[in-house]
């Protein structure tokens, strides 16, 4: 798994996750991701990030992926680099 510090680390990260995601049983939650960074396209990267942020905070909150804690935890890396760089969600 990439580490996450700031915003720049949240696209190989996003990219690690969703392979791994893949073989855990998150591969709706993989597609989502992939379709979002891949088929979309942004007027702004804080927009993709945006999105990035509300797709993965979905996730995590209702918790209904059969991930494991590592997964969940890069999951919670990746929320607290695009808040930290977005600000609080709106």
């Amino acid at each position: 798994m990439h580490e996450v510090n700031d915003v720049d680390e949240v696209y190989p990260a996003i990219r690690d996750l969703s392979e791994s995601l893949k073989s855990s049983g998150g591969t709706k939650l993989a597609a989502v991701l992939d379709h979002r960074m891949d088929k979309v396209a942004w007027t702004t990267r804080d927009e993709l990030l945006e999105e990035l942020r509300t797709v993965l905070r979905n996730a995590v909150d209702a918790h209904e992926l059969p991930l494991t804690e590592e997964l969940w935890s890069q999951c919670r890396r990746i929320i607290a680099a695009l808040d930290k760089h977005l600000g609080p969600p709106r």
